[in-house]
């Protein structure tokens, strides 16, 4: 069940990605996952609120960690999505639970 809720994760989140840099090639600004990753380096040095996080300052590696929580949360979304569907539905998919749980 983990290794199909970790594919799923993974899948949907690349596929939000992709969704993302053609909004980009569109000109509508998406989100900096630098920003989420800045927001938790500060979050683990106790601080969770921000004016304005891109004014905050900057945390070492935090584009890394960004995209690192950014697939993270896509994992535990499926991990969710599974739980709350049931294993069966790995064996027979259909679109309207992940779309709704999405």
């Amino acid at each position: 069940m983990l290794q199909a809720a970790l594919l799923i994760g993974v899948g949907a989140t690349v596929i939000m990605d992709l969704w993302g840099m053609l909004l980009r090639r569109l000109g509508i600004a998406t989100l900096n996952f630098a920003m989420v990753g800045r927001w938790a380096g500060h979050l683990m040095k106790g601080r969770a609120r921000h004016e304005a996080i891109a004014k905050a300052e900057p945390v070492a590696n935090e584009v890394a960690w960004g995209w690192l929580i950014h697939y993270g949360i896509g994992v535990l979304f499926a991990v969710m999505l599974v739980g709350m569907v049931g294993e069966g539905w790995l064996g027979a998919p259909t679109l309207w639970p992940a779309l709704a749980w999405g």
